[in-house]
């Protein structure tokens, strides 16, 4: 409790350009440590769904075809060579943090996007592009 007082006391101090510098980088680092705990968990979700699998992009056209082929006969989708989705992670912006992160839903967030196959079995996943880029622009992007 004597080291919380300490910086309570060093923050008064400090004059307000520094005061919302250092709050900015308490943020920054709150930020950041979300974001690798999310990724962590991103990580940990898609490796425990498949463990005998590995998480790769279909490399060349045959792949792709054999793709479209499982879309067709499961759900009779011709033509489909994926299934893709993003969710927004809402963030709490900082006052230098800049409107990057500001999406159309009107908050701030990151984007998560995931493609599958016809067996829900994820094809790609992407984690951290800005929330003001839309699904199609992360994806075209990677």
């Amino acid at each position: 409790m004597e080291d919380i007082a300490e910086i309570r006391e060093l923050i008064a101090i400090v004059s307000t350009d520094r005061r919302e510098m250092l709050l900015f980088i308490v943020e920054y680092m709150h930020t950041m440590l979300l974001l690798e705990n999310a990724l962590v968990a991103v990580n940990h979700t898609v490796k425990t769904m498949r463990q005998d699998e590995e998480l790769e992009v279909p490399q060349t056209p045959e792949a792709w075809q054999e793709v479209a082929q499982s879309f067709e006969e499961w759900w009779n989708f011709p033509r489909i060579i994926g299934a893709i989705d993003g969710k927004h992670i809402r963030l709490r912006n900082t006052p230098q943090g800049g409107r990057h992160y500001f999406n159309y839903k009107k908050f701030y967030s990151m984007v998560l996007l995931a493609i599958a196959d016809a067996s829900y079995k994820f094809l790609y996943v992407n984690m951290g592009a800005i929330g003001s880029e839309s699904d199609g622009g992360v994806f075209a992007q990677t």
